[in-house]
């Protein structure tokens, strides 16, 4: 056999604005694996086309935005599909949402609401925490009636978190450089293969290419990837909405002890 055919299949599956194109830039610091966009029109497999996840060859990684979907479990596994799945803190996640979507979006459904109704960041950072809702002419003026809130847009998402047969990360412990980073580097290598001795190459040879491939000027989304970066935008208001309307998520999903932030 030839070392491409050693080579994973491998999905990149994250929560939007959660490091997305950092877990790609270190999966293709692997020798032979190159990037498979979704369709000729998109670079990430959405919702609508998890079916496609299937044809996802070895040496080949590909992104997705995809719910947690136990159709979707069934084919990674019959595949053979290497599925590696990161998320962020849901705050962290907002401001930079907000933050892409009137830099970076201008053809976003909600871009003309966010710079000409909304004149504010706290405004547009409570909308994206409260979702949004439309009556009378500016469901004409704006092109849509509703936008839901963030958790309600990305929450079936997280919902991979604690599955069995991923490698699940975390956008913190990716972007802290030292020990944090190598366990979560070396995590991904172990998933991806029992051994490397197909591939002619040691454990720290690999880990030393996927490390040196991580530029975060070379991916167009990326901003600040600041840790903890919603604490210089939420408002008291921002973490009493937070709260009201997300309740127990980051407790449940290991951000937070309790409610009291």
């Amino acid at each position: 056999m030839s070392k491409g055919e050693y080579l994973p299949k491998v999905l990149v599956n994250s929560v939007p604005k959660s490091g997305t194109h950092l877990l790609l830039q270190i999966i293709l610091g692997i020798p032979g694996m190159k990037f498979r966009k979704a369709t000729s029109n998109s670079f990430v497999f959405y919702a609508d086309q998890y079916k496609d996840v299937k044809t996802i060859k070895s040496g080949d990684v590909a992104l997705g935005h995809l719910p947690y979907n136990t159709n979707l479990i069934s084919d990674i596994n019959q595949e053979g599909i290497k599925h590696i799945f990161i998320s962020r803190d849901l705050r962290d996640v907002t401001v930079s949402y907000m933050y892409f979507i009137i830099n970076q979006c201008p053809e976003h459904i909600i871009y003309q609401y966010f710079t000409e109704h909304l004149k504010t960041n706290e405004e547009r950072l409570q909308a994206l925490i409260s979702g949004i809702r439309l009556c009378g002419d500016d469901i004409e003026k704006y092109g849509f009636s509703s936008f839901p809130n963030i958790l309600q847009l990305y929450g079936s998402i997280y919902n991979w978190r604690g599955n069995q047969n991923l490698c699940e990360l975390k956008y913190e412990d990716l972007m802290r450089n030292g020990e944090s980073q190598k366990k979560e580097l070396l995590k991904i290598i172990d998933y991806l293969w029992d051994d490397l001795k197909h591939l002619n190459l040691s454990k720290t040879h690999l880990f030393d290419l996927m490390k040196k491939n991580i530029n975060p000027a070379k991916s167009w989304s990326f901003r600040k990837g600041k840790i903890g970066g919603w604490q210089e935008i939420f408002t008291e208001n921002h973490k009493k909405s937070f709260k009201n309307n997300f309740g127990n998520f980051l407790v449940n999903f290991g951000y937070e002890r309790d409610n009291d932030w």
